[in-house]
């Protein structure tokens, strides 16, 4: 895990090996991994590995994601791996960079499906929501505040006639924060309002162009069902309500504050 800060092809596959066998996996594995010193390698190439070979950053971010997803501990060690202020700050600029954002949109993945695993957690627990843990965390709470910043960022970044399959990650990043919305006591309809409330006239030619990379997205995952299988578990949540979600979206009036309705929902 002490490896010096460069790219070799050998270390990018042994990387992607890495995040494969983390997938899926328990938080005693998640929670091993983190103590064996690769967290703190990712964390220093997040931050100071050369920008010129991204494949690192990229599979750096992936890795950090499955290490902390769903796990209240590796969520903690992260916040305090940071030396100091400065070098939390440098890692939430790499986060959200729209130049990075295309290696970093997994791991804001992992953090957006944490965020509402614990809140629904400690709510079953009634625990107050002041103290719920996304509110402690110091990368949750940072990405709770920055929302609708991120998600207008993931739906304008992409145009239609540019979408690709590396890109379309963007997408699915996109539909997580509004997937959780609404599993999340159908919130979707006030998520909505408060964004274009929020972000105005951004937010309606966002929307818009979302809308148009939905379709495209439909028809890509309509063809590839190992594809959506993939969706479903990165997220554990049930393709059909991926598929319900982009429905209600495809069939909203942007111009409207909101005028999504209620579908009976399941996840797994």
């Amino acid at each position: 895990c002490a490896l010096p800060i460069y790219f070799s092809s050998a270390r990018f596959w042994i990387s992607s090996c890495v995040e494969i066998v983390l997938r899926g996996n328990n938080s005693f594995f998640q929670t091993f991994t983190v103590y064996s010193g690769l967290f703190y390698c990712l964390i220093n190439d997040i931050l100071y590995g050369k920008q010129d070979k991204n494949q690192m950053l990229q599979v750096s971010f992936d890795i950090l994601g499955e290490l902390v997803k769903f796990n209240r501990c590796c969520f903690f060690i992260l916040d305090y791996s940071f030396c100091d202020k400065t070098e939390f700050n440098e890692f939430t600029k790499k986060f959200v960079s729209k130049d990075t954002l295309i290696d970093s949109n997994v791991f804001l993945r992992a953090v957006t499906l944490s965020i509402y695993f614990f809140d629904s957690n400690d709510e079953k627990n009634k625990i107050n929501e002041k103290n719920f843990f996304s509110n402690k965390s110091l990368i949750c709470k940072f990405v709770k505040d920055k929302i609708y910043d991120l998600f207008l960022t993931l739906i304008t970044i992409v145009k239609v006639e540019n979408i690709n399959q590396t890109n379309i990650s963007f997408i699915n990043t996109a539909m997580i924060i509004l997937l959780v919305q609404y599993l999340k006591n159908n919130n979707l309809p006030n998520f909505l309002k408060q964004f274009k409330k929020i972000k105005g006239k951004d937010a309606i030619n966002g929307l818009n162009n979302f809308k148009l990379l939905l379709k495209k997205w439909k028809k890509f995952y309509n063809y590839r069902p190992k594809d959506s299988t993939s969706l479903f578990y990165s997220s554990t949540i049930n393709f059909n309500i991926w598929q319900e979600v982009t429905s209600l979206l495809l069939k909203e009036d942007i111009n409207e504050p909101c005028s999504l309705y209620y579908i009976d929902k399941d996840i797994i």
